[in-house]
């Protein structure tokens, strides 16, 4: 009797019968890659899981009284070689698996063997978890065995916070979701060595007694994994993230100091530092008290002016754009500066997720990108 993979060993609130439907779609759905691969990649070519399966906690919506994957499916294809016949070949795959079923959203990134010993930040830690066992193709070698320290924990918080400036699946109308919240109690959770952190862990950490009741981690998890009901409003959120944040940067709770400390970037920061100081900027001039608008939008000028532009590419002219918005522009209210904002960084948005994204594969791992300047005030 056959009986499909349970990709949903870590979840806490989906029910059996949830499992067992998207288990036996996933069946099928791993079944066809492994055929795609097969005829465009060839046996020697291993295809692998990281995300949210990897982990074994991906999330599920109803619709129509069945249930469906609300998860990504992250493919990760390890190949040798750079010449016509393989480009041709990761290309076939990919148009394949991409066209096989439009209700399941599949992202395809293609690593080779010899950076597989770069791969960094939660997308390296989730595809170790599963190299392993492959969908198909031989066990990938040498894989880093990444820690997250406070540079790739300010890199996931600041994803979640950047939602609403994507450009290439469904931006988000606000960033206050159950991801946010649980990305930024995974900040709070974070030790030295900590490795692989699964947002169902958070129920067992009693550290986080003192940010929310044990009762509303459970149901931020729910949230998450189901869709159910948000617990907590979004001024809440958005206050765990200010502690999360004043974590990462080793300062007491305290928005005016995280707003200083965003001052302290250095001159010449790589975009991935300078972008994500300037979205946490962005964050509190959008959603933050009106008392502070001034200080968070000199904080977000400071961030945009000492970026490298001379590294930039498309980035460039939005980049010099927003220089020259005055602070004082978004302390005298109306809704033009703000949309101004969210206008350009959705702009530079775009290269920001492409550097980011050769960093973790580690095809172009960034050598002087820092993370947040620890300022640790008495």
């Amino acid at each position: 009797m056959f009986v499909a993979h349970d990709w949903f060993t870590h979840t806490s609130t989906v029910s059996a019968t949830a499992r067992h439907q998207i288990n036996g779609l996933l069946a099928g759905y791993c079944a066809n890659v492994r055929d795609y691969a097969q005829h465009s990649l060839g046996d020697h070519i291993s295809v692998c899981v990281t995300g949210s399966l990897a982990r074994g906690e991906p999330a599920v919506r109803t619709r129509a009284r069945r249930f469906r994957l609300a998860s990504s499916v992250d493919l990760v294809v390890v190949v040798s070689g750079d010449n016509e016949a393989s480009r041709a070949g990761v290309e076939a795959f990919t148009t394949s698996v991409l066209e096989m079923d439009r209700d399941i959203l599949t992202r395809v990134y293609v690593v080779r063997p010899g950076d597989l010993g770069e791969v960094s930040g939660r997308f390296g830690v989730d595809l170790r978890l599963r190299a392993d066992v492959p969908l198909t193709g031989p066990v990938p070698e040498h894989i880093a065995d990444p820690l997250i320290g406070t540079r790739e924990a300010f890199a996931e918080l600041v994803h979640h916070l950047a939602s609403i400036y994507r450009g290439d699946f469904a931006p988000a109308t606000d960033p206050w979701s159950a991801k946010t919240a649980l990305e930024a109690l995974r900040v709070l959770a974070l030790r030295d060595g900590t490795r692989a952190q699964r947002y169902s862990d958070l129920l067992h950490d009693r550290g986080l007694d003192a940010v929310y009741d044990p009762r509303i981690v459970a149901n931020l998890i729910a949230a998450r994994e189901r869709g159910t009901a948000l617990p907590v409003s979004a001024e809440q959120i958005y206050e765990t993230v200010v502690a999360a944040a004043c974590k990462l940067f080793a300062l007491p709770v305290d928005e005016r100091g995280l707003l200083d400390a965003l001052h302290t970037i250095r001159p010449g920061a790589h975009l991935l530092d300078g972008f994500q100081y300037a979205v946490l900027a962005a964050t509190m001039i959008l959603y933050g008290p009106r008392r502070l608008r001034g200080l968070a939008a000199s904080a977000l000028h400071v961030a945009i002016s000492a970026l490298d532009t001379d590294a930039l590419a498309e980035a460039r002219p939005f980049v010099t754009r927003l220089r020259r918005v005055s602070p004082v522009d978004f302390t005298r209210g109306g809704a033009h500066p703000d949309r101004f904002l969210y206008d350009h960084m959705r702009k530079i948005y775009r290269e920001y997720r492409q550097c980011l994204n050769e960093h973790l594969l580690g095809s172009s791992p960034v050598a002087d990108y820092l993370g947040p300047k620890q300022v640790s005030r008495a």
